[in-house]
């Protein structure tokens, strides 16, 4: 079997060179608990592509030995790190949804590992990988708290414009 990393998974299907060949695809966890995987799967099963799955440990059957039945848990949010023109904060609204309905969020962090260095490549036209990076507890509360001040703000804005318009109105 050989296998191939995520980059290239969409080349075989569109090669059709799934059909032909073994091709392996290693996640970390459960390979059916994350929305990219079961697309992967229901793609290669509309091409007819035999498929096998090898369950694997997951985070999310590690809650319940904590004594937190899953079924107490409201949205499993995704934090991913920040970078220079990318802040994501769709996961923020669920984070409140669940609060708010008194359920508990599994909150999975952000990992880093053999991320290619673009800069490297460009400059020594060779693939160095950056080294590995795990988001901690203290940096996802960063990130959290961060989303939480520029929600805070544009309610701030908008209700300042309301109350302009009322103005305005007057």
């Amino acid at each position: 079997m050989r296998i191939t990393p995520v980059l290239y998974i969409h080349k075989y299907y569109n090669t059709g060179e799934a059909k032909d060949n073994n091709i392996g695809f290693l996640v970390v966890g459960d390979p059916l608990c994350a929305t990219t995987h079961i697309d992967l799967i229901l793609r290669a099963k509309k091409l007819n592509i035999i498929i096998e799955i090898i369950h694997n440990t997951s985070v999310m059957g590690a809650c319940a030995s904590c004594g937190l039945p899953l079924y107490q848990y409201g949205y499993t949010v995704s934090i991913p790190y920040f970078e220079e023109n990318w802040k994501p904060d769709s996961f923020y609204s669920r984070i409140k949804y669940n609060l708010y309905g008194d359920m508990h969020t599994l909150c999975l962090l952000d990992i880093k590992v053999k991320e290619p260095n673009y800069e490297s490549m460009i400059k020594y036209g060779k693939l160095i990988y950056m080294p590995p990076r795990f988001m901690t507890v203290s940096v996802d509360l960063i990130v959290i708290y961060y989303i939480f001040i520029i929600s805070t703000i544009i309610i701030i804005i908008n209700e300042i414009m309301i109350i302009n318009q009322h103005l305005l109105i007057l």
